[in-house]
């Protein structure tokens, strides 16, 4: 579609670098692995500056998912991804 934003979990990290997506202009928001921000030490402050990064992303997501698990039951459609 149009999408300019693209907003994802951790499972979806590759996403951006695959051939059909390549030539797509969009803003890939997708979250990372908690061992990529662990390796700076829990004392950093990069650490705490990318922990409240995820932190901001996870709850967009959780906004937008609770609102579909909703939709998806009233039309049966629980057991679908």
């Amino acid at each position: 579609g149009d999408e300019t934003y693209v907003s994802g979990d951790a499972g979806y990290t590759g996403a951006a670098k695959r051939p059909e997506h390549a030539e797509r202009d969009v803003i890939w928001s997708i979250a990372a692995r908690p061992s990529s921000y662990k390796q700076h030490g829990e004392g950093s402050v990069l650490y705490r500056v990318k922990r409240k990064i995820e932190y901001a992303k996870a709850q967009l997501r959780a906004k937008v998912e609770h609102p579909f698990q909703v939709i998806k039951v009233r039309f049966n459609h629980r057991k679908v991804r």
